[in-house]
């Protein structure tokens, strides 16, 4: 397969990049470069090598030049935190609707009972929709965020994704600065360009691209939103004046997430998820339009979706 235009896309971004997104990055190149055509990984050694004579930090041009040394050896030239390459970081990011659909909430033994009843009566081989979920944009995506394609389109680098494809975020670069975003899943970079896929960035009704509520994914929803009230808080130390009040709104905050992320790692199923709504909190911390405010919203969001 002839990836060279999405291996240069990766490339392209790495100066904007900071530097915690590097290594995904680098992963999701190598990745590619396993289902490639075996004569690219020359010249896919010379990107990261003009990559690395860019750039302007000594850290970076280091680590570039290191990685493309492994590229021309035919060696992985990164690894995830759990020390998969690339080729097998991939090969967990395909989701099916068969995963999916296996109950994200605990459920009872009469109602697991009744499920099991109609799959035995239907021969239909198609999945159901996941749950409706708050609003989810692009800009707000997040790395380990599952969605499924609603609707068939073409992403500016001519690559067509089919209706039902079920979809794992690899990593989740920022908008560039012509408004374009780049979705890294498993082999395969998505890159959508506002002028043409403008109603797909924005997602109204998550008609175009839909979050699917797994375990897993919520999981990383719960990081990221912890990760975002810890930046809340440094934020607020940084001030010559404590607004306590917001000290005591991200405590509650941090709380509910903690809850959620307890209840989905319960293995006692019939234990009830929690009742946490705290919107107007996610507002008076972040503001309407904060990815972290969208986080939390799509988080209590599936946790209702459990109260069905």
């Amino acid at each position: 397969m002839d990836t060279s235009a999405v291996l240069e896309s990766i490339v392209s971004i790495f100066p904007s990049l900071p530097d915690e997104s590097i290594e995904d990055q680098l992963v999701v190149f190598d990745a590619l470069l396993n289902v490639s055509d075996p004569e690219q990984r020359p010249s896919a050694a010379r990107l990261l090598k003009g990559a690395a004579e860019a750039a302007t930090d000594p850290g970076r041009r280091a680590r570039l030049l290191k990685a493309s040394a492994a590229v021309a050896a035919g060696q992985p030239c990164a690894f995830t935190p759990d020390g998969l390459s690339g080729q097998q970081a991939a090969a967990a990011q395909t989701v099916s609707g068969e995963d999916w659909v296996d109950p994200v909430w605990p459920t009872s033994d009469e109602e697991t009972a009744d499920e099991d009843d109609e799959e035995e009566d239907s021969d239909d081989d198609t999945y159901e929709p996941p749950p409706k979920l708050p609003h989810l944009p692009v800009r707000h995506f997040f790395s380990g965020l599952v969605f499924r394609v609603a609707q068939p389109f073409t992403d500016a680098q001519g690559s067509e994704l089919l209706e039902d494809d079920y979809l794992k975020l690899l990593s989740f670069a920022p908008a560039a600065p012509d408004g374009s975003f780049v979705l890294n899943v498993a082999v395969r970079s998505v890159r959508l360009n506002p002028r043409e896929h403008g109603a797909i960035i924005e997602n109204a009704g998550n008609e175009w691209l839909q979050p699917v509520p797994s375990i897993e994914c919520l999981e990383d929803l719960c990081e990221a939103i912890e990760l975002g009230l810890n930046r809340a808080d440094e934020e607020l130390d940084a001030e010559e004046e404590e607004d306590e009040d917001k000290i005591v709104d991200i405590d509650t905050l941090r709380e509910d997430v903690a809850a959620c992320l307890e209840w989905l790692q319960e293995e006692d199923e019939s234990k009830p998820p929690p009742k946490v709504d705290r919107r107007p909190l996610a507002d008076a911390v972040f503001g309407r339009e904060h990815p972290v405010t969208g986080w939390i919203q799509l988080l209590y969001g599936a946790v209702d979706v459990s109260h069905a």
